[in-house]
């Protein structure tokens, strides 16, 4: 308070109201941050590593000096094996105690920033209100704050935050282009058990759980809706049936591998095949597409993660929407490559968008796949057509250029002399989807023998080698 001396007698003058909640508010910001560095540090001696980690950043980002980063870099550098391992046992014995403390330690000073951001509203300090309320609902997602946020016209996602106003009209416009809603507590609670920073939205044929960001969450859904609209497009122009999914597509998208492995263990998912460069899954048994959201693993390189996430969510699609209930095991003429090498192919997808208009386009530029086929065919890589077409699925994951060979095959199968061969394609597509394999050779069904072929497939890849826009990646 401030004395003021006037003709001998002292007056009184209190701070202005809005000094006196902008300080009580600070005050108040400052015990969240201490109460969370607490619970931060109680998390790590438990072994609970991811709540330690989410706690921790968030320590970090209102107070980037904090002593906390260094706990967390010494977390980064225990082996990961350990750590999973140790988790996973520490989700089970100590979860529920984590749940109850952050109740009793952050609750409280939820409410109370909630009350504060009340009175700040009846001063009209609205950025003020807007940053309390803000800040009360993420720290307990309590469905008052969420009324309060939406009364002010700003998003509350369920488990996430708010979308700050500055986002919020271009989030608005990219949820209604994929026709999405956000996913509430009742919507998670298969998630929430072991996956504790998930939120998630649906959209027209998907739903997703994630922990990234919502931009970039926004961004992968339309990717995704593109694809779902793509692939029904690409089977149509081969003459092919396809359904339209009875329930959402499920897609995981995690914001590192160390989260991947975590939320996939305590889930009983598989999670072994995520390693390397791998950035993305897609498990029959679950029917679930696994992806993170790691651009370090290719350097920044948006494109080749996108282009990750076209392969496996095609796999998705094929199984989901193509492939018949119940296949027969035709292993007569095995077709090891087609599946993956289709993928690959699917990889190439680009999008036109002109108004409300969209088309797709595949095989249009030669990707980094189509690139190393090209490559290796003109070095003598590539394996004769007479072997390579019938491989079966054991002995095509053990070929060093499978991948690569099954996109090019399906790239001059589709486009070779402006589709020669594209309805012999579609026949195999078909009975691939029913049979896993065919009856009869492949080289009956396209009449040509496999030397032929061999020599019309080299032609190809030395075509468009020339004739097609190669892509640029950033690595």
């Amino acid at each position: 308070m401030i004395s003021l001396l006037i003709a001998g007698i002292v007056l009184i003058q209190s701070p202005a109201p809005d000094n006196a909640i902008r300080t009580r508010i600070d005050a108040e910001k400052a015990a969240v941050l201490e109460k969370e560095t607490a619970l931060a540090e109680w998390a790590l001696d438990q072994k609970l590593y991811r709540e330690f980690s989410i706690l921790a950043r968030r320590v970090l980002k209102a107070d980037p000096e904090s002593k906390i980063v260094k706990k967390l870099d010494a977390l980064d550098a225990i082996p990961r094996e350990s750590v999973l391992r140790d988790y996973k046992t520490a989700v089970n014995l100590r979860m529920n105690e984590y749940v109850s403390e952050y109740k009793k330690r952050i609750h409280p000073e939820a409410e109370k920033l909630f009350h504060l951001a009340e009175e700040a509203e009846k001063l009209k300090l609205e950025d003020l209100a807007d940053e309390s309320y803000t800040i009360s609902f993420e720290l307990n997602r309590s469905a008052k704050a969420g009324a309060a946020l939406r009364k002010r016209n700003l998003d509350a996602i369920f488990n996430y935050g708010v979308v700050r106003n500055k986002d919020r009209d271009a989030a608005r416009a990219a949820l209604a282009r994929v026709g999405g809603g956000f996913l509430d507590e009742n919507d998670l609670r298969k998630e929430l058990a072991g996956w504790s920073d998930a939120w998630g939205m649906k959209t027209r044929h998907y739903r997703f759980v994630t922990n990234i960001k919502s931009d970039r969450a926004f961004r992968f859904a339309q990717t995704c809706e593109d694809m779902y609209e793509s692939f029904g497009q690409l089977m149509a122009n081969l003459g092919l049936p396809v359904r339209d999914a009875k329930e959402p597509l499920n897609i995981y998208l995690f914001d590192s591998a160390f989260t991947t492995h975590c939320v996939m263990q305590l889930m009983g998912h598989d999670d072994s095949t995520i390693e390397g460069e791998t950035v993305g899954i897609y498990h029959p048994s679950t029917k679930i597409g696994y992806f993170f959201d790691d651009l370090s693993k290719y350097s920044g390189d948006t494109l080749q993660l996108t282009e990750t996430m076209l392969h496996e969510g095609f796999h998705q699609q094929f199984d989901l929407r193509l492939t018949v209930a119940v296949r027969d095991n035709q292993s007569k003429f095995p077709l090891g490559w087609f599946e993956e090498g289709f993928a690959v192919y699917f990889e190439t997808m680009s999008v036109d968008r002109k108004g409300k208009d969209i088309s797709y386009k595949w095989g249009d530029a030669v990707d980094d796949d189509l690139a190393y086929a090209i490559q290796c065919a003109g070095s003598g890589k590539l394996e004769p057509l007479s072997e390579f077409m019938h491989c079966d699925p054991g002995r095509f994951d053990k070929k060093g250029v499978g991948y690569e060979e099954g996109g090019a095959l399906v790239h001059f199968l589709l486009h070779y002399k402006n589709g020669i061969y594209k309805q012999s394609f579609a026949k195999l597509v078909e009975e691939y989807r029913k049979q896993g394999g065919l009856k009869r050779s492949a080289f009956e069904w396209m009449h040509a023998d496999a030397g032929r072929l061999d020599r019309e497939f080299a032609e190809h890849l030395a075509q468009i080698d020339k004739s097609l826009v190669h892509r640029v990646y950033k690595n």
